[in-house]
């Protein structure tokens, strides 16, 4: 049996501290259920409602690449870079 992560903050029982916070992957219910299932102890979201959002065209992320030899960040795809950060925003 593992250790005892449980607990409680603000009146809300969690099974353990790690929480997701408010971005894609707390999006839908589906990536909700699928947080939890994958042992997450909660989610943080921005918005719940009864109907669906209409005129949004959802979230939007930019990855930033970097090279060893450059400190320059680009959005462009180009060989040899590996992925150094990304903004997301809805």
């Amino acid at each position: 049996m593992g250790t005892d992560l449980s607990l409680s903050f603000t009146g809300l029982r969690f099974e353990n501290p790690f929480l997701l916070a408010s971005a894609p992957p707390t999006e839908s219910e589906s990536n909700i259920m699928r947080a939890f299932d994958a042992g997450w102890g909660g989610v943080v979201t921005k918005t719940i409602g009864l109907h669906p959002v209409v005129d949004v065209a959802g979230p939007k992320t930019t990855f930033l690449t970097a090279t060893p030899e450059s400190p320059h960040l680009s959005i462009k795809k180009r060989a040899g870079t590996a992925l150094h950060s990304s903004w997301n925003w809805n």
